[in-house]
């Protein structure tokens, strides 16, 4: 079972169902959200902006991480109603959605994997379950190499 493990967006919904299921069973639980999470160590960030993603990065500085799960979203004002309209959405709105739902992921996975290179012994191919899971080789590929 893993022992450190990461749950971005951990305050509601699925997130908050993943943390509390992993909070007694493993050893390091990390809740990150804007809100409180009910579970494991919380680290408040925006994950949005580059410094809340410099947050959640700095606390596992030095330290391994086995599970990276991201499992935080969001959505314009009223998505899911039937009073939705995406037209009506602002730039501002669906600057935000993007920012959340794919670039945060990306730009965490990275610079996790930065902090990775720096452990001696750390999970060299941790990476690859996100950006890589299409693949079936057990190599690493130099163009994916950080």
């Amino acid at each position: 079972m893993a022992e450190n493990i990461l749950i971005v967006g951990a305050s509601r919904g699925i997130g908050l169902a993943v943390a509390e299921y992993y909070h007694d069973k493993v050893e390091n639980l990390v809740c990150v959200s804007r809100n409180a999470s009910k579970y494991g160590k919380w680290i408040e960030a925006d994950i949005s902006k580059q410094e809340g993603i410099g947050k959640v990065v700095a606390a596992f500085d030095g330290k391994p991480l086995d599970a990276l799960l991201f499992l935080g979203g969001t959505w314009e004002k009223g998505a899911f109603t039937s009073d939705y309209n995406f037209i009506n959405s602002s730039y501002e709105e669906i600057d935000h959605v993007i920012a959340v739902n794919l670039i945060a992921p990306v730009k965490l996975t990275f610079m996790i994997n930065i902090v990775f290179k720096k452990i001696s012994g750390a999970k060299s191919n941790f990476y690859r379950l996100i950006v890589r899971s299409g693949q079936s080789s057990n190599k690493r590929s130099s163009k994916y190499s950080f």
